[in-house]
């Protein structure tokens, strides 16, 4: 999907993306020793370490743009595994956005991913069904109390059971 040109001295090494490989054995291959997660995307001349981001594909040239001079060689692999692993569903609204221009940063990405994750993977129920309770209060005598005034200490009981499940 993407490859990286890689150039720092005199040596170019070119990583391919997505990539099952160590990037850090490829980087060393050329001397470079720094750790993939502080190479940043960025191909200035007065750079020691220079990474060009290129693709054959639309979809690949529309994703490069993405990805800013922050955005590190660990932000393109995250970026690709995360586009070429999603499921279907996922992919597919991904790949249409991306190709239709609809994000200013890698980061609007991973946001809308996240969110996609959320809505499909959240669920609820409700169930209704009598409520009691045994009060105390405070002699060790409990009594016990229905409906009626649960419901008129119903906002209490919430902010409990809210506290509760925190």
């Amino acid at each position: 999907m993407l490859k990286a040109i890689i150039q720092y001295k005199d040596d170019t090494v070119i990583i391919k993306f997505p990539s099952d490989y160590d990037i850090s054995k490829q980087l060393l291959s050329v001397g470079i020793e720094k750790p993939a997660g502080d190479i940043h995307i960025k191909d200035n001349e007065e750079d020691e370490i220079r990474v060009k981001l290129y693709s054959d594909s639309d979809f690949g040239n529309k994703l490069i743009p993405l990805f800013r001079e922050d955005s590190t060689l660990v932000t393109v692999r995250v970026a690709v595994d995360l586009l070429t692993k999603a499921s279907d569903e996922i992919k597919g609204m991904m790949e249409a956005d991306i190709l239709y221009e609809q994000y200013d940063s890698i980061n609007d990405v991973f946001a809308d991913v996240k969110q996609y994750l959320d809505d499909l993977n959240t669920h609820t129920e409700k169930f209704y069904f009598p409520l009691t309770g045994n009060i105390d209060e405070g002699d060790g005598n409990l009594y016990t109390v229905g409906d009626a005034y649960l419901k008129s200490v119903e906002s209490d009981i919430k902010k409990i059971l809210d506290d509760v499940n925190a």
